[in-house]
């Protein structure tokens, strides 16, 4: 396990006991303390991450969103995901694939390295690559094996897979719904998908409605995938006029009173338990991604959401700088 997700914000954030002296590297801890801080990474930092992998990785984000006074640049960024690759991050295989990498066979066969060494995401994208070639024995295989380390893709591509068995004999439809609602209790998004489609198809609009709500804010991505504007414009004319604030502000009551989750899709929505209003919910599903390092495991994710960095760059939007 690399070094940022052992012991990750020590000193601003976490309260480890001692402190790290003026001469030390710019380890990647060190950067994300700087961020959390509202700072800029000085140039001699900027150099020591070049050494580390998930340093490298960090720089590529950083420049990808133009933010904590880095300036925004595709170029650069890539340029440091396919290094930060090359130095052996699984991290950033599952953040940029088909997206911010082109796809290879290097990039594949690093995939399947990460996998062989039980990278949770790696094991769900060699899962993938293995389906596409016809090896479904392997895909499944490992596949499973995403889902026992608790990798949330997997467990809900397992879990749509599972339902779409289970209601296919013609179960009851208050067992099916307390079905989905115990899996989005899970804090599994896509079940969120599941359930609005269950209600529209027996015609409960409203219902509908506010789970597409919830899924649009808690995976706008997975959102944009499965549904369609006109698809909601035609449940929402359905509903009595003036509705529609109160669906949403439902919707985001209902991902920041979630039980708590190990998946922070869900969990991230704490962070507006005070405010608990749509409008932090909305504000924190648009910049959330832009403002928080995605290298930080759950508790250390939580903790930089409160840090004065993130919240100045929160505020600023989903805009780049």
């Amino acid at each position: 396990m690399r070094v940022c997700r052992r012991r990750l914000l020590c000193g601003w954030l976490v309260l480890c006991g001692w402190v790290l002296s003026a001469s030390a590297m710019a380890t990647v801890e060190e950067a994300v303390e700087v961020l959390a801080r509202g700072e800029v990474l000085s140039e001699a930092q900027r150099s020591e991450l070049e050494a580390d992998a998930d340093g490298l990785f960090l720089l590529g984000w950083l420049h990808q969103q133009g933010r904590y006074g880095v300036e925004g640049d595709a170029s650069r960024a890539q340029d440091y995901f396919l290094r930060a690759a090359a130095a052996g991050s699984a991290d950033v295989l599952y953040y940029c694939w088909q997206r911010c990498l082109p796809s290879s066979e290097a990039l594949e066969r690093q995939v399947a390295a990460a996998a062989s060494r039980d990278h949770p995401a790696a094991l769900y994208l060699h899962a993938q690559a293995l389906s596409a070639q016809g090896r479904q024995a392997q895909a499944d295989d490992a596949l499973l094996a995403a889902a026992r380390l608790r990798f949330a893709p997997a467990l809900e591509q397992l879990y749509v897979e599972h339902f779409l068995d289970w209601s296919a004999q013609r179960r009851d439809y208050a067992d099916a719904e307390a079905k989905l609602r115990r899996c989005a209790d899970e804090g599994l998004v896509v079940c969120y998908y599941l359930l609005g489609s269950f209600f529209e198809r027996h015609r409960h609009h409203d219902e509908a409605l506010e789970a597409y709500q919830v899924l649009a804010l808690a995976d706008p991505e997975l959102f944009q995938r499965y549904l369609f504007a006109d698809q909601l414009q035609v449940l929402a004319e359905r509903q009595p006029l003036k509705t529609m604030s109160l669906v949403r502000a439902r919707a985001a009551m209902e991902l920041i009173r979630h039980p708590a989750t190990e998946f922070d899709r869900l969990a991230r929505f704490q962070f507006c338990a005070d405010e608990a209003s749509y409008t932090c919910a909305v504000r924190l599903s648009a910049a959330d991604p832009a403002c928080l390092p995605p290298l930080l495991e759950l508790a250390a994710r939580q903790a930089f959401r409160a840090s004065p960095g993130y919240g100045a760059c929160l505020a600023k939007g989903n805009t780049t700088e």
